[in-house]
């Protein structure tokens, strides 16, 4: 990620703390992962903070909740995903990549995070896509 440039995440607190766990891990890089963290915008405060509400939902803000009222159409994308789905199978694969001797089988798993997060980016560039058009004609 290049110094001084925006960087958007969804529920960005999550990124933050591994950055932050990163600068402590990786001093030399300190500066330029706190640049990072600095420049970091959480796209879901747009939707926790109701500037955006819809009642379908229901309170709820994560990003496949709002995915699924913004762009339903990418809906049916995750479910088209091998295995990796959701953020939990994600969280749950991961540390599998350390612990799983059989190359082939980390090489699988490490295509469906890839996968899952190529969707999720694209998910989120979706969703800022929407509510631009949303703004622009109000």
């Amino acid at each position: 990620i290049p110094a001084n440039v925006t960087v958007i995440a969804y529920n960005a607190s999550f990124e933050i703390t591994v950055l932050k766990n990163l600068v402590i891990q990786f001093p030399k890089h300190k500066k330029h992962l706190e640049s990072i963290i600095k420049n970091t915008v959480d796209l879901a405060e747009i939707f926790k903070n109701k500037y955006y509400y819809h009642p379908k939902m229901n309170g709820k803000y994560s990003i496949k909740k709002v995915l699924g009222i913004l762009v339903p159409e990418m809906e049916k994308a995750y479910k088209n995903l091998d295995s990796i789905s959701k953020g939990s199978d994600a969280m749950q694969a991961f540390p599998s990549l350390r612990e799983n001797n059989d190359q082939e089988e980390v090489a699988k798993i490490r295509g469906q995070l890839k996968e899952y997060c190529k969707l999720d980016t694209q998910a989120m560039v979706d969703i800022y896509k929407k509510l631009v058009t949303i703004v622009k004609y109000k």
